[in-house]
C-alpha cells in the first residue's frame, strides 16, 4: 500500500478516466484601447 496526496490522486483518476471528465475552458475577453478615444476629447 502506498499513500498518495490529493493532487496525485486527482492525476491518477484523470489518467485512468475514473469518475472524472476533462473539459477545456476558453476565456475570451476584450480590452479597451484608451488611445482610440483620444481624438474625441
Amino acid at each position: 500500500m502506498e499513500l498518495i496526496d490529493g493532487d496525485r490522486l486527482c492525476d491518477l483518476l484523470r489518467d485512468y478516466g475514473l469518475g472524472v471528465e476533462v473539459r477545456t475552458r476558453v476565456e475570451k475577453y476584450e480590452v479597451v484601447q484608451p488611445e482610440f478615444f483620444d481624438e474625441y476629447e
